[in-house]
């Protein structure tokens, strides 16, 4: 029954047929993953996510809210919390400190993001679809504590990493995986001030890197969701957080910030008014780049929770 009603869906949405690739390597042709951008550029559809299919093709589907609802806070007892999916305590390092407030949180939709310098001896004739691993040392769960790490040893914000890998099953609903760790991390440190989902971009390293301090260093590109497609209220808050930030790393390191770029998707930002998704370099970077800015940021963060510029 279930193959069938595939079938039918493929039938009368060929588009469905397409998969992208995922954390383990592509799993279509490259010519079809090159069609993805093209098609993403002309029609708005993104091949990496099957709900745009649907809201392209039939037009109703764009009324519906198909991602499963998260509060931004906790439940009320007498409510069900609803989560599709059933995920592990998240591992945290470092952990808090008894009666510690965290202020910062960081966590990673596409925990398997990489890159491909780190990954290998040589890089000639690597596509960026190579750039993925589950192992932590490789990608940005390593950006992601060291960011964690500088926040709290070097300029006493308090801040905890959550280090599941929401995407080690594939990317393809990994936001929706994420989106309860998200709102786990909002009811488990209620004085929160800032959320950042750390990402690597894709991109020439030529274009993502600048030199700070006589060191490179890779370029932060913040990514803000539009109330455009699904409900998304309070989006405007997350825009001004997203432009203070970038403002900030222009005005201590200029050339470090790509600006702000906003799209459609929501990414999880409707969970709360101060989650922001963040570009760390992209496939091309060296580790070392990322962890450099893994300082910078820090102190850019620290300085815009405190009030103003923190020295790095």
């Amino acid at each position: 029954m279930v193959e069938r009603s595939r079938a039918f869906l493929r039938a009368g949405l060929p588009l469905l047929a397409l998969e992208p690739p995922d954390a383990n390597g592509p799993a279509i042709p490259v010519i079809a993953w090159w069609l993805h951008g093209v098609v993403n550029v002309v029609t708005g559809v993104d091949l990496a996510d099957r709900r745009s299919l649907l809201h392209a093709q039939i037009p109703l589907f764009g009324q519906v809210e198909l991602p499963v609802q998260l509060p931004a806070t906790s439940p009320r007892e007498d409510e069900e919390e609803p989560a599709p999916v059933i995920l592990p305590p998240a591992p945290v390092v470092p952990p808090p400190a008894r009666n510690e407030t965290i202020r910062v949180a960081v966590y990673h939709t596409h925990a398997t993001e990489a890159f491909l310098p780190t990954m290998f001896a040589s890089t000639a004739g690597r596509r960026p679809q190579e750039a993925f691993s589950a192992d932590p040392e490789v990608g940005v769960l390593r950006v992601g504590e060291e960011l964690v790490r500088v926040l709290r040893d070097v300029h006493g914000i308090g801040a905890v990493q959550d280090r599941t890998m929401y995407d080690q099953a594939g990317r393809l609903s990994s936001y929706e995986r994420s989106a309860v760790g998200a709102a786990r991390l909002l009811r488990e440190h209620p004085g929160l001030e800032l959320v950042l989902d750390v990402h690597r971009d894709e991109g020439r390293r030529s274009l993502t890197t600048i030199e700070v301090g006589g060191k490179p260093a890779a370029r932060v590109l913040l990514v803000v969701g539009t109330d455009r497609r699904l409900p998304h209220p309070h989006w405007r808050k997350n825009y001004a957080v997203a432009r203070r930030l970038a403002a900030l790393m222009e005005e201590t390191h200029p050339g470090l910030s790509r600006g702000v770029r906003v799209k459609d998707w929501r990414y999880n930002q409707h969970v709360f008014d101060r989650l922001l998704l963040v570009e760390i370099g992209a496939h091309e970077n060296e580790l070392e780049d990322a962890l450099h800015t893994a300082y910078l940021l820090a102190a850019i963060v620290a300085g815009m929770l405190e009030g103003g510029p923190a020295a790095p």
